[in-house]
């Protein structure tokens, strides 16, 4: 309760988020699976340690703060057995 940092999450979730607003903000979409995308961020920076079983619950965790901080919302997608996560940065009138 100590913590005045209503916009931050922890170190972990910063590291993981930062890499996600650094690469995904370059395109308008991303979507895959948790293991592709855990891949993805750890070929980036193998530091990360990305995990599939933990990112979807990290990316929902902190889906307002992807929101309000970043225009990018998370959102997933279900077919057959396979699970599909779709990161989106969203545009914003008046921004490039």
């Amino acid at each position: 309760m100590g913590n005045d940092d209503s916009d931050s999450v922890g170190n972990d979730d910063d590291e993981l988020l930062s890499l996600i607003v650094d690469e995904f903000l370059e395109a308008d979409t991303w979507r895959g699976t948790a293991t592709e995308l855990c891949e993805a961020l750890n070929k980036i920076d193998s530091s990360a340690n990305a995990n599939p079983s933990t990112i979807t619950k990290r990316l929902k965790n902190n889906a307002a703060l992807l929101k309000h901080k970043f225009n990018i919302s998370v959102s997933s997608d279900r077919k057959r057995d396979v699970r599909s996560l779709i990161i989106t940065r969203e545009s914003v009138s008046g921004q490039e």
